[in-house]
């Protein structure tokens, strides 16, 4: 009994602290936290935050797959445009070039 719950806390701990690894930065608006939660399960590698002046957008890059897109999305989770993927699409990637970066999920 008493190996059969020290094997259930370590198992639980370690549950717990490979969860932690991906943290989503604090002050991500509520919608990107639900896309990035949602992306965890398709292609999504790293999300992030593109500030030019006032506009704030937010860049989902996907895992290194051919023929895979990236998406832009505003703070209220409506995709602005999608760059890369089979086409080739680049909707927006000229618009964000200069734009102050910060990754603010990253897959672990």
């Amino acid at each position: 009994m008493k190996r059969t719950l020290t094997l259930t806390t370590l198992a639980l701990f370690f549950a717990i602290g490979f969860t932690a690894c991906e943290k989503i930065e604090k002050d991500t608006p509520p919608a990107i936290k639900k896309l990035i939660r949602q992306g965890k399960k398709e292609h999504t590698m790293s999300v992030i935050e593109y500030k030019c002046g006032e506009k704030i957008v937010y860049g989902f890059v996907p895992e290194i797959i051919p023929d895979v897109a990236g998406y832009i999305y505003d703070k209220d989770g409506n995709m602005l445009c999608q760059v890369g993927g089979f086409f080739g699409l680049n909707g927006c990637e000229k618009e964000y070039e200069n734009c102050i970066e910060r990754v603010i999920w990253t897959k672990k």
